[in-house]
This record gives structure tokens, sequence and C-alpha cells, in this order.
């Protein structure tokens, strides 16, 4: 039980740290394409 708890811990905050990956990454497409606008 403890170590199934444990391996939810690690589960979450792998997904917590590849979703703020994630949001940065469509931060900076975002902010790059502000300021290189395509022709």
């Amino acid at each position: 039980m403890q170590t199934t708890s444990a391996k939810n811990a690690d589960d979450g905050q792998s997904w917590a740290r590849s979703s703020a990956l994630a949001a940065q990454r469509r931060l900076a497409s975002r902010v790059a394409r502000t300021f290189t606008p395509e022709m």
C-alpha cells in the first residue's frame, strides 16, 4: 500500500514536470511568433 502511494507520488511529480515543460514550450513558441512575425 505504501509503495503504491509512493509510486503515485512519483507519477504525479513527473506529470507535473512534463506539463510545466509543455506549458513553457508553448509560451516560448508564442513569444517567438510575436517577436518574429511570419512574412
